[in-house]
Formats: C-alpha cells, sequence, structure tokens
C-alpha cells in the first residue's frame, strides 16, 4: 500500500488503490481498513479506481481486464473482458460515468457497462484512422458528447450517434494534440487535454 495510483471519492469513504489492494478511510471516525484478495478482491494488477455515486458502487478495474463492483462491503466480478478473445493488452485505463453507464477506456478501445445491470452494453473498437486499433486513455462528457482521450490526439462523437464506426467521430490531432493525450477534463463547459 506504499504507492497509491487510483484515488476515488465514496460517499462516506475515500479509497486508494495499489496495485495489489485498496486501502479505505473512513471520514466520519477516521479509521482506516483495507480490502484485498484475501477479503473480496478478485485479483491483483489494479489500474484504476472510480466511484459511481449514484449506486452508491466503487468499481476496481485491472491490468487483465477483470472488473469488481464493491457495493455494500460485497464485490461482485465481472470477467468477461478478462476472458474475452481481444488479442493484446486488456488494460482498463480509465473509468467515466455519464448517465447510466460507466465508460472503461482500455488499450483497445471503449466499453459500455450499464451500472445498473452490471452487463455489457457494447465495445467501440478500432476507432484509429481507417479503423485501426487506439488505445484509450480517458474519457470525459459535455451535454450528449463524449470526448476520449487516446495515443493520437483527442476524438469527440456524440452519444447519439453510432460509435461503433469509426467514420462517426470528429478527430483533433493535429498541431499540439498531434501526439499521445493522456487525459482529457470538462470545465465550465470546456474540454481540457493533457499533453
Amino acid at each position: 500500500y506504499n504507492t497509491i495510483k487510483s484515488i476515488a471519492i465514496g460517499t462516506n469513504e475515500v479509497y486508494g488503490a495499489s496495485e495489489s489492494g485498496i486501502l479505505v478511510f473512513d471520514r466520519a471516525d477516521k479509521s482506516i481498513t483495507s480490502i484485498n484478495t484475501l477479503n473480496g478482491l478478485s485479483g491483483t494488477g489494479i489500474s484504476y479506481i472510480a466511484y459511481d455515486t449514484e449506486r452508491a458502487q466503487l468499481l476496481i478495474a485491472y491490468s487483465d481486464g477483470n472488473l469488481d463492483i464493491l457495493k455494500n462491503n460485497t464485490v461482485t466480478n465481472f470477467n468477461r473482458l478478462k476472458i474475452s478473445s481481444i488479442t493484446g493488452s486488456k488494460k482498463i485505463n480509465h473509468i467515466g460515468f455519464h448517465g447510466q453507464a460507466a465508460y472503461l477506456s482500455t488499450d483497445y478501445g471503449i466499453v459500455v457497462f450499464d451500472l445498473n445491470q452490471l452487463d455489457l452494453k457494447e465495445t467501440w473498437r478500432d476507432l484509429g484512422k481507417g479503423g485501426t486499433s487506439l488505445n484509450v486513455l480517458g474519457t470525459t462528457f459535455r451535454a450528449d458528447r463524449i470526448f476520449i482521450a487516446t495515443s493520437s490526439g483527442v476524438l469527440a462523437g456524440n452519444l447519439g450517434d453510432n460509435l461503433l464506426d469509426f467514420n462517426s467521430w470528429k478527430r483533433f490531432d493535429t498541431g499540439d494534440l498531434e501526439g499521445p493525450v493522456q487525459s482529457v477534463a470538462t470545465f465550465n463547459t470546456r474540454i481540457y487535454a493533457a499533453i
């Protein structure tokens, strides 16, 4: 637990993820507990955590594509991405929330995950120019649009469009945005990209 990789703020807790477990700081009684493979987690290699405020659940993403959902001190595992036939890295880099879905940024695209059903809705793959593979490092939203940070600039799409088709995305990949964009964020109706 010496190296915290990701932090999430819950209703009453602050979660800090190391590669092999999660520290939980209770803001009311100031206690610290831990969650690991001995008491609920399905594995090690945690890559990102995010708290779904509306449903009071913590999503725990792994480098191998595994996903745990912690709610009411119970861990539910979703391993369909881990055991899928996708070749190459299945790492989940980021989790963004919008509406009833979590958008999992992965090394092969975006996985849209239904937060109520705890199931896969769809996967947007091969979003690069001409339908080539593209690493997705993060997402942000503004109204009905999604913006994604990728290994080759920023892509923007309307959530009402068919985003399975790489032609549906607007590309911002010239000038300063020509290379990898580490993350994107929305603030005061503007989109910011970290390069």
